[in-house]
């Protein structure tokens, strides 16, 4: 089993208490390994699971997954992978140097610390795109079609905010 290093607390019903400010106390650390029963697992209670380790803080098993699968340590190649969920994961590969990041992202980046984030719902901006040869902007409402920006400032289309998506966008 692989995921974020929440995602995996969760699967395991661990605590998360640890993982919510600094300093950085996960309720396990390294591979876990267990069976099926121990974790409520009725119809598997004798299955061997195995929740890979994380690599630092925030940044989870599926991040060390990514590596592998798309061997991003290549030492003859300039590499990054970026998956962007419910928090973002960045990784680098400098010829063979890896590094690796964690943001907050999803929910926490659509509403957290903007004054206009919001779900992905109704009303919100999803996309933004600049049609250079048109000379205007083109967004895409939840609940509208595209409007040309020109268009959206004179009418009223029900524009509540910004989602991630959006916000990534501009």
């Amino acid at each position: 089993v692989v995921g974020n290093t929440t995602i995996c607390h969760l699967f395991l019903n661990k605590s998360t208490e640890g993982l919510t400010g600094s300093p950085f106390l996960p309720a396990y650390q390294g591979l876990f390994e267990c069976q099926g029963k121990q974790i409520g697992f009725d119809l598997m209670a004798e299955t061997e699971i195995q929740v890979m380790p994380g690599i630092t803080a925030h940044v989870g098993s599926d991040a060390a997954a990514v590596i592998l699968e798309e061997s991003l340590n290549c030492p003859d190649k300039i590499q990054m992978a970026a998956d962007i969920g419910t928090n973002a994961e960045i990784i680098l590969n400098n010829r063979g140097k890896l590094s690796v990041c964690s943001a907050a992202a999803g929910p926490a980046f659509e509403g957290m610390g903007l004054y206009c984030g919001m779900r992905a719902e109704e009303g919100a901006v999803a996309a933004y795109k600049i049609a250079l040869h048109a000379e205007n902007i083109i967004v895409t409402i939840i609940g509208n079609e595209k409007i040309d920006a020109a268009y959206s400032s004179q009418k009223n289309n029900q524009v509540r905010g910004i989602c991630g998506s959006g916000l990534v966008d501009i």
